[in-house]
């Protein structure tokens, strides 16, 4: 699988640069976050190739809503019944741990059985998956984590001509 670093090189290498971004830019602070990221898309991919096999999502319709920030990866929807929530996750081995933001506790807790967690598992050998209902009131125990960071950035103002 190509990592992310290699995709954003990819990009950068049509305009030529890369070797100048390879040489400024400090790829190790967000090498965890790329991985995150790579492995969250993948787990997603899964869950899109598979889902229609899952017992608990057969005759619904997917909705992809990663890109809403509503809580949740995936609305299921079918006509005779309120919608389901499906958050994804990816674990690169059978074991592991995984996070849920403040937004997804929440709104698992406010769906309840109505919120699904599906975690990939096993993406270094060969994926499968394990599907928690209702993961806040379940064997799983979430430990609540509190973490502050420090964003810099660069800010212009841009005035008329």
């Amino acid at each position: 699988m190509e990592s992310f670093a290699d995709l954003i090189k990819t990009e950068i290498s049509i305009a030529g640069e890369v070797e100048i971004i390879e040489e400024q830019a400090d790829m190790s602070e967000s090498n965890s976050f790329a991985k995150r990221l790579i492995t969250g898309q993948a787990a997603e991919k899964y869950f899109e190739r598979v889902f229609i096999t899952v017992p608990e999502f057969q005759s619904y319709s997917l909705t992809n809503t990663t890109g809403l920030g509503c809580g949740f990866d995936y609305r299921m929807s079918r006509e005779d019944s309120p919608f389901l929530a499906v958050e994804v996750k990816g674990i690169t081995t059978s074991t592991g741990a995984i996070q849920m933001t403040s937004k997804e506790h929440k709104i698992a807790q406010l769906l309840e059985d109505r919120f699904f967690l599906f975690v990939v598992r096993n993406f270094a050998e060969k994926p499968y998956h394990t599907v928690f209902q209702n993961p806040v009131n379940s064997r799983l125990i979430f430990d609540r984590r509190e973490s502050v960071s420090v964003q810099v950035f660069w800010s212009t103002t841009i005035g008329s001509e």
